[in-house]
């Protein structure tokens, strides 16, 4: 198994046991990437379906991932600089997220979902 499938898996798991930790649910599947996950239609109902397969995310799709369980970046000078930063754009400072998918370590991918707020986690 080659190093990116690996980081996938990693990170995937740590979203799986995130979410199973903090009980959050995902909140707007049909804002979801294809890749992520779909609506399926069994029987008589829909069922979600996620991806079995490995694909590297970019911070700015992990970030919307995120707020699809309704979680938020709180402080965005406390994730590492590969994955998001603020910049001042016309006297207005807002956060930009890298683009590139990228393979993270546990200890970044702890770091930047530390500073992620749930909404769903509160309850």
């Amino acid at each position: 198994m080659n190093r990116t499938r690996v980081v996938a898996l990693c990170v995937t798991v740590s979203l799986g046991c995130f979410g199973m930790a903090f009980g959050i649910d995902l909140e707007d599947p049909g804002k979801a990437p294809a890749t992520y996950v779909k609506m399926v239609k069994q029987t008589d109902k829909n069922v979600l379906v996620f991806d079995d397969t490995f694909h590297p995310f970019s911070a700015v799709t992990f970030d919307k991932l995120m707020g699809l369980y309704g979680c938020t970046l709180t402080d965005p000078s406390k994730v590492p600089a590969t994955y998001a930063k603020m910049v001042k754009k016309d006297g207005k400072e807002s956060i930009v997220f890298d683009e590139t998918p990228s393979l993270y370590s546990a200890k970044a991918m702890h770091q930047s979902l530390s500073v992620y707020n749930c909404a769903d986690a509160a309850k």
